[in-house]
């Protein structure tokens, strides 16, 4: 077994580190009348002097989870979107300059467009379309036919390759422009008057009536409201979204999932990324308060319990008790007591991704 391990351990299969407050988690006091109220600016600053950020909302199911969150504030929160201080509002995601530039690009108030190469034209979207798109590295060009939004491409680009792809030249255009006979794909170029505040990627853009008309972004619903006034605050760390996934599948179509469209399978290294989940469970409308696969799975061979790409050195099995060798070798979570316990892999259940965060900062 010591053997077994040991190859594992050295052929990259299992990650040993854990790094602290790696899941998402929203630090909100439970009691009302305490909570803090300040500017966008002094908020931003508490925020940062706890290690933590204003919140950024990526999607619309992130959106209706933070509205649940605060629902019972009834009152306006502080979030990390601002208006930009940069001079240049369209950038390439790589840092490069922008030394070619073939957008029609109209960026209207509140707008935010990601670029694209479509029927050989550059062509501007929102960016939470998804779409194929073209990564980068070194001198070479690699279009990936998986459909993503922009910043999710730009994340896998990062991850397996260097970036998704920025032009530098008449040469380069025309050869990339060749390749989008009948395709749309991404390309590195980001068109955006605003950012947030801890410079992470966001497509979510949902604006409230007649917004935005200030520099600075609060909400309570989901919309986003602009305004330059006094708010609660409510800061968030970690590196790593929870994605709930509401299709019952097997834990091996759940793991394909993950990796397919988000980074990986849920996993729960130590009681900060358990409460963290325990969070998500707690304002997540799931059908039935079911169980959810998770990235747990047995050892058929020797019985000990991994993580789909990671070993397990903290847990939280039903009754304190670990699973023995058994014909039940797959892991959910419940989502009303948040215990795991073990299921038949064959099961179908809803499960939980992951997702790495991907910030514009990288250069």
């Amino acid at each position: 077994m010591m053997t077994i391990l040991f190859f594992l351990l050295c052929s990259g299969c299992f990650h040993l580190t854990s790094a602290a407050n790696r899941l998402r988690y929203f630090n909100l006091t439970n009691n009302i009348s305490s909570a803090k109220k300040d500017n966008w600016y002094n908020a931003r600053s508490e925020c940062n002097n706890s290690r933590e950020s204003l919140v950024t909302l990526y999607d619309e199911e992130d959106a209706k989870f933070f509205a649940k969150l605060v629902s019972d504030y009834k009152s306006l929160f502080w979030i990390g979107l601002h208006k930009s201080q940069k001079k240049n509002f369209t950038t390439w995601s790589n840092g490069d300059k922008l030394t070619l530039n073939d957008s029609n690009v109209n960026l209207t108030k509140g707008k935010q467009n990601c670029e694209a190469i479509e029927d050989r034209a550059w062509k501007h979207f929102n960016c939470s379309h998804r779409k194929h798109f073209m990564c980068q590295k070194g001198n070479k060009s690699i279009l990936i036919e998986s459909e993503r939004n922009w910043c999710q491409a730009l994340q896998y680009c990062r991850i397996h390759y260097t970036d998704l792809v920025s032009i530098s030249d008449d040469q380069q255009n025309e050869e990339l422009k060749k390749k989008s006979r009948k395709k749309s794909f991404w390309i590195g170029l980001l068109h955006d008057e605003w950012e947030w505040a801890d410079e992470s990627c966001s497509t979510y853009r949902k604006w409230g009536v007649s917004q935005p008309n200030h520099d600075f972004a609060a909400t309570m619903d989901g919309n986003i409201h602009t305004a330059n006034n006094i708010y609660h605050i409510i800061c968030s760390k970690g590196s790593v979204r929870i994605k709930p996934i509401p299709h019952h599948s097997t834990w091996e179509e759940a793991l394909i999932y993950c990796k397919t469209y988000h980074t990986r399978l849920l996993c729960i290294e130590d009681e900060d990324d358990q409460r963290a989940v325990e969070q998500w469970l707690d304002n997540y409308d799931f059908n039935n308060k079911e169980t959810l696969w998770i990235g747990l799975r047995q050892s058929s061979l020797f019985g000990f319990w991994i993580w789909s790409d990671r070993t397990v050195n903290w847990h939280n099995w039903k009754n304190k008790i670990i699973p023995e060798l058994s014909s039940s070798q797959c892991g959910v979570i419940n989502a009303t007591d948040y215990t795991w316990s073990e299921e038949n892999c064959w099961n179908k259940h809803s499960f939980l991704c992951e997702e790495d965060i991907v910030y514009m900062d990288k250069y």
